[in-house]
């Protein structure tokens, strides 16, 4: 019994070994015509930038995750955001402009920048990292009333003012 569990055991190591190999062969095929000169993505034409993007990202059935254009649930096309890939480096579909029409969400714009570039490759928002924040935090955390002792239930109750209720009665 013991010499079938090993034998088994190999046999699967073994499978395993073999189609891993297969993988990363076919990574290896599929990347060798993959330019690298990310640098200079700016002189790089739209249609060379679409190849690049469709030879690196697959999904799981090895189809090309991005194309020139989207088609939405809601009828409307979206293209390659080409100049945002060259300038900002953001795999981008449609503008700014798209981001309310496809999902209804509100595109705010403060210091020159939108909150969203435009939409993902799921057609939801996606975030420009350049937009400023919402709030900033300009005061001193030593005035914060900080709870001392979160492990102390008295003293809990008394930093808090907590009003008594049934079921804190012990009496």
């Amino acid at each position: 019994m013991k010499k079938n569990k090993k034998l088994i055991v190999i046999m699967l190591k073994v499978m395993l070994l073999i189609s891993v190999t297969f993988s990363f062969t076919s990574i290896k095929a599929e990347s060798t015509t993959v330019r690298t000169d990310y640098q200079n993505i700016q002189y790089w034409s739209d249609q060379e930038i679409l190849d690049y993007l469709q030879t690196v990202y697959r999904d799981s059935d090895g189809n090309p995750v991005f194309q020139h254009s989207k088609q939405s649930s809601l009828g409307y096309t979206y293209y390659l955001n080409y100049d945002l890939i060259r300038t900002k480096g953001a795999a981008v579909y449609g503008t700014y402009s798209n981001v309310y029409t496809e999902t209804g969400v509100t595109n705010d714009y403060k210091n020159g920048q939108y909150r969203y570039y435009g939409l993902t490759v799921s057609l939801t928002p996606f975030p420009n990292k350049e937009f400023p924040p919402d709030n900033l935090v300009t005061y001193d955390v030593s005035t914060r009333n900080f709870t001392e002792k979160p492990w102390d239930p008295p003293y809990v109750a008394a930093s808090f003012k907590a009003r008594k209720t049934v079921w804190m009665d012990t009496e």
